[in-house]
């Protein structure tokens, strides 16, 4: 079998996602061998989800300001309340992701078969938990997380 891009070129390997077959030119030495397009859309999906999670930093620390600033702090508004609850805001979108990558990393890790019932009381329980427990994660990793998707966004732009 040759590679589909190079057809007098003998295939080593097929890409992971899509199947076609790739010669040791296009498997660009990476793990899992990914074709040039496949690569191409994995990198754009990354892309897309470092921008949407740098976004809602910011809208989650806006609402929580402004919920504070209509409900509460409306008569003797301080700055630096509010500047406190921003970064608490954009901590919880922080403290949220950790936790699911943290609890999608262990499941990949696990040879367990987790069976869960889908109780909508012990489902918004187990929310209301991870909410509490992300605010309070999120605001020591918020300005880790913040340098890690730097680093990430670097990484995927200079490939």
């Amino acid at each position: 079998m040759n590679c589909f891009n190079h057809p007098n070129t003998p295939a080593v390997t097929f890409c992971s996602k899509c199947q076609k077959s790739l010669c040791h030119q296009c498997s660009n030495y990476s793990h899992p061998a990914l074709c040039d397009e496949c690569n191409t859309e994995l990198k754009d999906k990354a892309l897309r989800a470092i921008y949407i999670e740098l976004l809602l930093y910011p809208i989650a620390g806006f609402l929580l300001c402004y919920f504070a600033y209509t409900k509460i702090f409306k008569e003797n508004p301080q700055f630096w309340i509010y500047i406190i609850l921003f970064y608490g805001g954009a901590s919880v979108v922080a403290g949220w992701q950790y936790i699911t990558e943290f609890s999608q990393n262990r499941q990949a890790n696990s040879n367990k078969i987790i069976i869960r019932e889908e109780n909508p009381i012990i489902t918004l329980l187990g929310k209301l938990v991870k909410l509490v427990l992300a605010s309070q994660i999120g605001f020591f990793l918020l300005p880790f997380r913040l340098f890690k998707l730097r680093k990430r966004y670097l990484a995927l732009k200079e490939n």
